[in-house]
């Protein structure tokens, strides 16, 4: 039987030159609408990616346990002891002394994973757990294309729909407001770093735009203009009530003095963090390697550790020692040499594709020197995740083609549901990560509430 995505292609295509013309016409709104402009104008993709009911109940029982089990990890490994985890997964300095000043801080949890669709189904190759989550402002494009001819007729026909993240992760931080006794409607600060600030101000104000369309009242600035006064958090003549962070962790040691008031306002009681520092403890990519290698005695019931092997690829900490790689002990750097071609490298704290290197892409002395750079520091090694390609409809002299995409799926989970997607896409003949960075394509994603008689 045809899936809902084959059947999106067969329909656009077959609509002949009305499907020719709303192609072009979402490739015109990809360039005017300033909505869209969130991601450097990276291209669209020529249609969203489509979920059926079994996929968004697979994504919403598999990523949720992991999520759960990923928070849990300094109770579960380590008895409670932050610090221990943070000396671990390589946290140190500044940055450690913030997730220990906020681990009491736990009432907003936002998260996305990024997801990439194998042949033997969904593996998640990260998971972000911060409120700097890109594709949290994808909702417009979702709407363009209910909006666009063609299109919004085969997602109507399809009784297909969509879930906004945003209204997720506002729902989020209003009743941790509400919990916190505020009244009224909190502003909400989006802050980010003064170094990244200049470049991400557009980003933050349409961000904010969206926020404030849905009656929040929302600003942006960056941490250095900030200041504590009598116990609450300003920006100027603002006071903040909840602190939206899109500065990393990693950020800190660059100038630690800067977190100084929002960790003294937030001692105070006085701001809600969304989120806080603690997250970063458990979302990078040091805590999935610990997640991904069984101990004895395991510290997963029966039910989680077969969730966990089955949603997330092999990941193991870089360092000289033994492990398990497919069931065996061995030495984790050996099997880095030995296997080149089916691993990635991964800086264990960071975000994008900063420091990644795909072993199937680069030289054998290029991998050997990588691993080499990496002695000391802390990386994770993770088992190559072969995309099953997407058929995507493209446009070639005026005639129909379908060009194979890899997809990266950035998934969200709101209280232990699927709630929306954003999608980066490359085409299969380039190799290497699939990123925006690399000239990857922006997609949205709509879903099935239930399966039709035709994906029975």
């Amino acid at each position: 039987m045809s899936t809902v995505s084959q059947r999106c292609n067969a329909f656009l295509m077959g609509s002949d030159q009305a499907g020719r013309d709303a192609v072009r016409q979402l490739e015109a709104i990809g360039r005017n609408d300033e909505r869209l402009h969130t991601y450097n104008r990276s291209p669209l993709l020529n249609r969203p990616g489509l979920l059926q009911a079994a996929d968004v109940a697979t994504l919403e029982q598999d990523l949720a346990t992991l999520l759960e089990v990923l928070t849990s990890l300094p109770d579960r490994l380590f008895d409670g002891r932050t610090a221990a985890m943070c000396e671990r997964v390589g946290i140190n300095g500044p940055a450690r002394q913030a997730v220990l000043d906020t681990v009491d801080e736990f009432s907003v949890l936002l998260a996305r994973a990024d997801v990439v669709w194998s042949v033997h189904g969904p593996k998640a190759i990260e998971f972000n757990i911060h409120s700097s989550l890109g594709g949290m402002d994808i909702g417009p494009l979702n709407e363009t294309f209910l909006k666009l001819p063609v299109y919004g007729d085969f997602l109507r026909a399809e009784s297909l729909r969509y879930h906004d993240p945003l209204d997720s992760i506002l729902a989020e931080i209003l009743q941790a407001a509400t919990d916190r006794g505020m009244t009224g409607t909190p502003t909400v600060a989006l802050v980010d770093w003064p170094t990244s600030y200049p470049i991400y101000e557009q980003v933050l104000e349409r961000v904010c735009a969206l926020m404030r369309a849905r009656g929040i009242d929302a600003i942006h600035t960056h941490v250095g203009r900030l200041e504590e006064r009598n116990g609450y958090l300003w920006y100027g003549k603002v006071r903040i009530d909840v602190l939206y962070r899109i500065f990393m962790l990693e950020d800190i040691p660059e100038q630690p003095d800067l977190i100084t008031p929002i960790i003294d306002v937030h001692r105070a009681g006085n701001v809600l963090l969304a989120m806080s520092f603690f997250a970063e403890l458990v979302g990078n990519k040091a805590s999935l390697a610990l997640l991904s290698e069984p101990t004895n005695p395991d510290f997963l019931t029966a039910e989680e550790r077969a969730t966990v092997d089955r949603i997330l690829p092999q990941t193991r900490l870089l360092r000289h020692g033994r492990a398990t790689w497919d069931g065996e002990w061995c030495d984790v750097t050996d099997v880095a040499i030995a296997r080149k071609n089916e691993l990635i490298m991964k800086p264990a704290i960071g975000h994008g594709t900063l420091g990644v290197i795909p072993g199937w892409a680069v030289t054998e002395k290029e991998w050997r020197q990588a691993l080499g750079d990496a002695d000391g520091d802390m990386f994770v090694l993770q088992e190559r995740v072969a995309a099953a390609p997407e058929q995507i409809p493209t446009l070639d002299d005026d005639e129909w083609r379908t060009c194979d995409y890899d997809v990266n799926w950035g998934v969200f989970i709101h209280q232990r549901r699927y709630a929306g997607a954003m999608l980066r896409a490359l085409p299969s003949s380039r190799p290497g990560v699939i990123s925006l960075g690399a000239g990857g394509a922006v997609g949205c994603c709509f879903h099935q509430d239930a399966p039709s008689d035709g994906d029975e």
